[in-house]
């Protein structure tokens, strides 16, 4: 038996942690440089606030029905995803953590599960004030379906369990196809183009149509809904084949020295995140955007080049980050967006190094030493404490977060202060 444990609007009820005075009002989190609706608690959901809409376009509700808003703090929604990751593994030695709000269990040889799920909801409310939702079935596809029925149907407080010799196609069939996982937006159109727009419907298509239209990915989702499973827990991590750091302006910049500053940075976060999982990358992208809406004659670039030795190193990538920024970049454009892209990933213990290596031994360790004490850093004293001078002291890129709420968790200048 597989649980689906995932967290109930949880960029919303993370900016509820700290605040009980909203526990009960409705929350909107906006996305980067407060653009759009990317999070709705249950209360801004009842408003008929549509997720993605732009937030210009809301704020007569905003104010009629007094809405909490928030800039989206992904800093403070990893710290507490971490928390209720750790409460989860008390419950099964076998997790894959699926997402930032999502984790399945392995629930094998667990007797009274009704139970056990709501002693797991209780506990992570009680340990995290996150609230969750618990599906379980036979299958990690059905227990998707479990954990959406938790979340929709009326009486399941919180918890639905599909065991094996229960009828549950009275609960799933009526199911949108949207719900099905692993079926995407293309599938969609092409099986509601058939007529197949439920559950039922697809998992009544013979299994030819489905491996020939589909293929095997297709024919396991479709034997997952009926119960068989084909897919097993994900435990061990597995490393990103490409990491990429983009951004969108708050407002344009029409000076290469703010390009430049912005993609030091975009380098430098990305070079952490090799670092992080212990990967070097060979190839390396660098492209720029101006607004497609404000300039007579828009321009999108980019420009790719690989490195002689793989690295993750800060001061080599942001260096061949800016020589491809020099050869991409073009003058008189306001630029709107710019990223940096890393490919070709290789883990940093298997290094293929050349014959006659541009540098000695004792230079790389003493670089990797450094790279070393300038994460722990920055991760005891914040982000950005020690950068690059070419990442600017104020940079001009800056993102727009009018609404931005305290790192309760992660900067000690900004905890929670009880006053008596």
């Amino acid at each position: 038996m597989f649980a689906l444990i995932d967290c109930n609007s949880f960029y919303a009820s993370c900016e509820k942690v700290f605040r009980p005075d909203l526990t009960h009002s409705p929350v909107i989190v906006l996305s980067n440089n407060d653009g759009c609706v990317i999070a709705r608690s249950q209360e801004a959901k009842a408003l008929g606030i549509p997720m993605g809409i732009p937030f210009f376009k809301i704020k007569h509700l905003i104010k009629r029905h007094n809405v909490a808003v928030f800039s989206a703090n992904f800093r403070l929604y990893g710290s507490l995803s971490a928390r209720v990751m750790e409460t989860l593994a008390h419950f099964s030695p076998h997790m894959e953590i699926y997402s930032i709000d999502e984790a399945f269990l392995d629930l094998s040889g667990i007797d009274d599960i009704e139970g056990y799920a709501q002693t797991l909801r209780h506990t992570v409310q009680q340990w995290t004030n996150i609230p969750v939702s618990v599906g379980v079935a036979p299958t990690k596809t059905l227990a998707k379906l479990a954990n959406h029925a938790a979340k929709t149907k009326s009486g399941m407080n919180g918890v639905c369990i599909f065991h094996p010799d229960q009828d549950f196609r009275k609960i799933i069939n009526p199911m949108s196809i949207n719900e099905i996982w692993g079926i995407g937006k293309q599938y969609t159109k092409q099986l509601q183009k058939i007529g197949v727009t439920s559950v039922e419907d697809f998992i009544s298509l013979p299994s030819g149509w489905v491996k020939r239209n589909m293929h095997v990915t297709g024919l396991r989702t479709q034997r997952e809904l009926l119960g068989e499973p084909h897919l097993s827990l994900e435990e061990q991590y597995t490393p990103k084949q490409g990491i990429c750091t983009a951004r969108t302006f708050s407002k344009a910049i029409n000076t290469r020295v703010g390009v430049q500053e912005a993609v030091s940075s975009f380098a430098a976060n990305v070079c952490r995140k090799l670092r992080k999982q212990h990967s070097c990358a060979y190839k390396i992208t660098v492209f720029v955007q101006t607004d497609s809406f404000r300039e007579q004659h828009p321009y999108y670039g980019y420009i790719s080049d690989v490195l002689n030795t793989p690295s993750n190193d800060t001061v080599t990538i942001t260096k061949k980050a800016l020589e491809l920024l020099d050869k991409v970049i073009k003058p008189r454009h306001n630029y709107r967006k710019a990223g940096v892209l890393v490919t070709n990933l290789v883990p940093e213990k298997q290094l293929q190094l050349p014959l006659f290596p541009p540098s000695s031994i004792d230079e790389d360790d003493k670089r990797q030493t450094l790279m070393q004490v300038i994460d722990k850093l920055n991760h005891k004293w914040g982000k950005g404490s020690i950068h690059l001078a070419t990442q600017g002291i104020k940079p001009a890129f800056q993102m727009k977060q009018a609404y931005r709420s305290p790192n309760y968790t992660t900067n000690l200048w900004e905890v929670p202060v009880a006053t008596i």
